[in-house]
């Protein structure tokens, strides 16, 4: 497996990087967390504020150091780094399954899933790919992503079925041993870095301007760049903001648990056609537009949930999880077209920052609104606002400069595989 000129290396890591992906972060905690939510809370006596606010902390944490995983990836490559957040995974889980009502004990777990979310990054487990992928690459990226939405699809209603059979103490304990023995197994059989690409990334660190584009100072002074700030931090509220509590309303609409869990893995099938969709045609559209048209998705999934029409239950995951697999994936592809190669990964990490921001305060304002109200009607019309918002934000950003050194568009897929893949 080691050998580099082996041409069945790169698919077996290509497999490698998609089980990484499907037994990650996202799938494994974040997306379920809607479910542990109320068993957690009943049995504390929490309202859904103080559940939610673990959810929000760990994107706070996860932002900066995200950054700094990157830099560590560039210098050693992926396969450390995913082997750590293999074992990282299963120790959250088990910490969680140890949760006490005591709130110092929650934030001190929560903060800890901060690391381990900045580690399992679909950029983190998916620019390995990079390394040894070119013509391919598109599809590469395209088959590893779609297995974030598997593990979406999957998770979410088998561990409903554990927490009705054993409560979430032993879901969370049976969960942990299941992902980090595929997890760990994964990382050591069928993840391998390619030696000489990391040599030359080592060899050529400090050559970016070489590449062209806007340094960052000038980027962080454009106006574009804050737009795309208030875009990502805007889309980050709403899909989590309404992911998390996608079962809680569900279930307070007289739906069963299992159900519910049921039709919120729909979203992770969703998001499995939309990166596929990218990986197919992304680079042929006008990404703006399409963008754009995409977001709409999220605005119609609003209403459904706003006014209560019949087949939201099963219409609200599809069109979040589909609008959720564009959107996150053509982020950095937006930046780099904008703003060049020369300090895409930095901008693009910055903007990624506002997305995290968002994610985290989206959750606390619905359980805010609804300990409050006792509804989630307020949030879902602000949010239903703000995907209006985005919009008008996107059909303002104009054309992409004439950038020197201007790179093809292999290069563009390139960045997109190693940095703009994050949700």
């Amino acid at each position: 497996m080691k050998n580099v000129h082996n041409p069945l290396t790169r698919w077996i890591v290509l497999v490698g990087s998609a089980i990484a992906l499907m037994v990650s972060y996202s799938p494994a905690i974040q997306q379920p967390w809607g479910i542990y939510m109320k068993p957690i809370a009943a049995s504390f006596g929490w309202d859904r504020t103080m559940v939610t606010l673990g959810y929000s902390i760990v994107p706070l944490v996860a932002a900066p150091l995200a950054f700094f995983v990157g830099l560590v990836i560039d210098r050693v490559g992926n396969r450390w780094v995913i082997l750590v957040q293999a074992i990282a995974i299963p120790a959250l889980l088990m910490a969680f399954s140890t949760l006490q009502p005591v709130m110092w004990q929650f934030i001190l777990i929560t903060c800890f899933g901060g690391v381990v979310n900045s580690l399992s990054t679909p950029a983190s487990l998916t620019s390995v790919l990079l390394q040894w992928f070119d013509k391919r690459l598109g599809m590469a990226l395209g088959l590893s992503m779609a297995a974030l939405g598997v593990g979406t699809a999957l998770l979410p209603p088998v561990i409903s079925h554990w927490i009705t059979l054993w409560g979430w103490r032993e879901a969370f304990r049976v969960e942990a041993m299941i992902l980090g023995t595929i997890g760990i197994l994964n990382a050591l059989l069928l993840v391998w870095d390619n030696k000489e690409v990391v040599a030359a990334k080592r060899r050529h660190l400090g050559s970016a301007a070489a590449l062209g584009g806007f340094p960052l100072r000038e980027a962080v002074g454009h106006p574009v760049f804050w737009r795309l700030v208030v875009c990502f931090f805007l889309m980050g509220m709403t899909f989590a903001g309404v992911s998390v509590h996608f079962v809680s309303i569900m279930i307070d609409q007289g739906m069963s648990p299992q159900k519910a869990a049921m039709f919120f893995g729909l979203m992770g099938i969703a998001q499995i056609s939309g990166r596929l969709l990218c990986a197919a045609i992304l680079d042929r559209l006008k990404i703006i537009r399409f963008s754009t048209s995409i977001y709409m998705f999220t605005t119609a999934a609003l209403a459904l949930l706003l006014f209560s029409v019949p087949g939201r239950e099963f219409l609200v995951p599809i069109f979040l999880g589909l609008a959720a697999g564009v959107e996150v994936d053509v982020m950095g592809l937006i930046v780099r077209r904008w703003f060049g190669m020369q300090s895409a990964a930095r901008i693009y990490a910055l903007g990624f920052i506002g997305f995290m921001l968002g994610a985290s305060s989206g959750p606390l304002v619905m359980a805010s609104f609804y300990d409050r109200l006792g509804s989630y009607r307020a949030p879902l019309l602000i949010f239903m606002l703000g995907t209006v918002v985005v919009a008008w934000l996107f059909a303002g950003i104009g054309r992409y400069p004439q950038l020197k050194d201007e790179k093809n568009k292999a290069d563009e897929m390139l960045y997109v595989a190693g940095h703009g893949a994050t949700s």
